[in-house]
């Protein structure tokens, strides 16, 4: 996979100029180079390991070196920042390198990184208990892999090379104060350094002990107040130059900006605290009006304010055009001190958890319509919030609240990997599997508790662990049966359906046709779903006359339906059984019905260019075949899908055979293997 993405868009964003650090960059470089294994950059909050791993990637990326280095040509970026297990991790790994996970998520790993290259996880301490093993076993087990770690303290790794970061130099020639004025000037372009505030400055810098984020929200303020109004507070809160650890100098440095803010600011901040991977304005707002604790109105006015004083960060999200507000991890573990202290960190949570768990279910509702690729894109950008309200709810395992929530969020979440690929699905199963083990002879319940096993099953049927499938389809039979709800039971036999399709279709069979006999409580949706499935069965049996049956069926629901995905996986089903006939002129016809759909995703349009592609290999045009074959496998590599990308590479192989490249062949089985 090496070299076919584009290695940049995975690196943050930086913001401002750079200053500095060119002994730090210079170290990381030599031991890149060398090939060593495992590179710990190390510093206290605040000093800028996380803009030291930025610059490194774009100077590695940007200005290669001449020599030839001992680390391969990879490059994936992590932000580990939310990572609190070793499921999750592999989970983010996996999505970073393109993992469409399996039963065995680690050695899918160890294949996508076979050809090595630099890892690099930010802030990444707390991975250290849970996933120094594992991440020794990839340096160990593949060459020319280098992980670059930002972390607060050392991992105590035998491999480990330490790269120390220390704070700025401070005076008036060093880079932190070059970096205030440079900072000042952004949040005030008419900042001007006049005769008293020089020495002012300096002696700033030396109480911030030349603490970049210190140095950065201190010249924020700026536009508010002067230098020597910043000096003032801060040593009124005792600070003394030279005497405090670098960490302390951001706590006092922060607590300043604090006591600068307006009361709503510091309601708006406290909030952001427990959001995970981001927060929209509206979010906020919500959970600020379900706490009671401030006006929702003025929230957006707040995270403006906020974000000027560099007390936020905030970036449009690319899939559904919304700003997204975050903060610096020191700034949130403030943030939360603040609503330990205030007793508002318990209700803010339960806000934050309700709030997603009702909001992700209604948007998945909305993914079975004609509003389903806003919808995806938007349950994808919230994922990381769902998962901090999964980890909420297991806090609260008593509380059948916490049932139904979780049922909620489980089946919302699965809803967003349905559309990309599905790096958190082994995290979802574990959280289903614990649920389903706690949940079983609990009252009152049932219906929730089937909810979650129908959950389970999916993500264990989309990961490959289809005996895990059924085991939890049939558990939820059985309790739906003990429900007597049509749906429940309409569910569990589309579920069991599902699991079974690969290893006993006739059962499978038997099960979507029951799913279909309770007609009444069925939407168009499900209705497409059941059909394109029973088409299915019928194609891989031989059977064309029971899969035109309900393959006409599935077109029509999925019309009826306003989905445009089931509308194209349909049609593509239809496709097949017209290539299998031989009727080539209906599988053009049908190409340009699926070209004419609006894509929701770019999955589709490379299941079209297939479709495509093996057509024409049909009607001899095998170079236009296997021109399209490799488009497929660039953009399968491209976005991940490596289900895709071996269907590409496998029937790309056929077709260079067939034209007598043997050479081309084997190339392609041999990146297929």
């Amino acid at each position: 996979m090496e070299g076919k993405v584009d290695q940049r868009a995975h690196i943050p964003r930086p913001r401002g100029a750079f200053f500095g650090r060119t002994a730090e960059v210079e170290k990381v470089r030599a031991a890149l180079i060398k090939g060593e294994p495992w590179i710990s950059v190390v510093g206290p909050p605040g000093v800028g390991k996380t803009r030291l791993l930025i610059e490194v990637s774009r100077d590695w990326i940007d200005t290669p070196p001449e020599e030839e280095p001992d680390v391969g040509p990879g490059y994936w970026f992590v932000d580990a920042t939310d990572i609190s297990s070793k499921a999750e991790f592999l989970a983010a790994v996996g999505e970073r390198v393109g993992v469409r996970t399996s039963a065995e998520v680690g050695a899918g790993l160890v294949e996508a990184l076979s050809g090595g290259g630099m890892l690099v996880l930010d802030n990444g301490e707390q991975l250290v208990s849970s996933c120094s093993e594992t991440i020794q076993g990839w340096i160990e087990s593949i060459d020319r892999l280098s992980v670059l770690i930002g972390t607060r303290i050392r991992t105590g790794v035998p491999s480990e090379l330490v790269v120390e970061v220390s704070p700025l130099a401070t005076g008036r020639d060093s880079d932190s104060f070059d970096l205030f004025v440079d900072r000042a000037r952004r949040a005030n372009p008419d900042f001007r350094l006049d005769g008293p505030s020089v020495p002012a400055l300096e002696k700033l810098l030396v109480i911030l002990d030349g603490l970049p984020l210190a140095v950065e929200h201190a010249a924020a303020q700026a536009h508010k107040v002067s230098i020597q109004e910043t000096l003032a507070a801060l040593e009124g809160e005792g600070g003394v130059a030279g005497s405090d650890s670098p960490r302390r100098a951001l706590d006092r440095s922060i607590r300043t900006s604090w006591a600068l803010l307006a009361p709503e600011d510091r309601k708006v901040l406290m909030a952001l605290a427990v959001f995970r991977g981001g927060a929209t304005a509206a979010a906020m707002a919500e959970v600020i009006g379900q706490i009671g604790d401030g006006d929702p109105s003025l929230v957006q006015g707040a995270l403006q304010s906020l974000r000027d004083q560099s007390l936020v960060t905030s970036d449009v999200d690319s899939r559904t055009g919304a700003t997204r507000y975050g903060m610096h991890l020191a700034l949130r573990d403030f943030a939360e001190d603040r609503l330990r202290e205030e007793e508002l960190l318990e209700v803010t949570r339960r806000a934050h958890a309700v709030r997603f768990g009702n909001w992700l279910a209604a948007r998945s509702k909305e993914s079975r319509g004609a509003e389903e690729s806003r919808a995806l894109n938007e349950i994808a950008a919230e994922a990381a919030n769902g998962f901090a309200a999964l980890a909420y709810w297991r806090e609260h395992v008593d509380e059948n609240e916490a049932v139904a929530q979780v049922a909620l969020l489980l089946q919302a979440l699965l809803v967003d990997f349905r559309a990309r690929p599905r790096a958190g699905l082994h995290t979802l199963f574990a959280c289903g599997e614990t649920w389903s083990d706690l949940l079983a002879g609990r009252e009152g319940v049932l219906r929730d508790w089937a909810s979650i096993e129908n959950a389970v099953s999916r993500a264990a049927h989309t990961i490959g662990l289809m005996d895990a499938a059924a085991a939890h389809a049939r558990t939820q039979l059985l309790l739906a049966e003990q429900l007597g709800e049509p749906e429940m039971l309409a569910e569990a036999h589309h579920a069991l359906g599902v699991a079974l399709l690969n290893s006993a279709s006739d059962v499978a069979e038997a099960h979507l046709l029951a799913c279909l006999d309770v007609d009444p409580v069925l939407d168009a949706y499900r209705h497409a779903v059941v059909h394109d499935l029973l088409a299915r069965i019928g194609h891989l049996r031989g059977d064309l006359a029971m899969a035109r049956k309900h393959v006409e069926s599935s077109l029509e629901c999925a019309r009826e339906s306003g989905s445009s995905l089931l509308l194209r996986r349909a049609l593509l089903v239809a496709a097949e059984i017209h290539v299998v006939a031989g009727e080539f002129a209906q599988v053009h016809a049908i190409l340009e019905n699926l070209r004419a759909i609006p894509e929701t995703h770019a999955f589709a349009r490379l299941q079209v260019d297939g479709c495509q592609a093996v057509l024409a290999f049909l009607e001899e045009q095998s170079d236009r075949a296997l021109g399209l074959w490799d488009s497929v496998a660039k953009g399968a590599i491209d976005e991940g899908w490596v289900a895709m990308e071996v269907w590409a590479e496998a029937l790309g192989a056929r077709v260079a055979a067939f034209l007598g490249d043997g050479t081309g062949a084997l190339a392609r089985l041999e990146r297929v293997l």
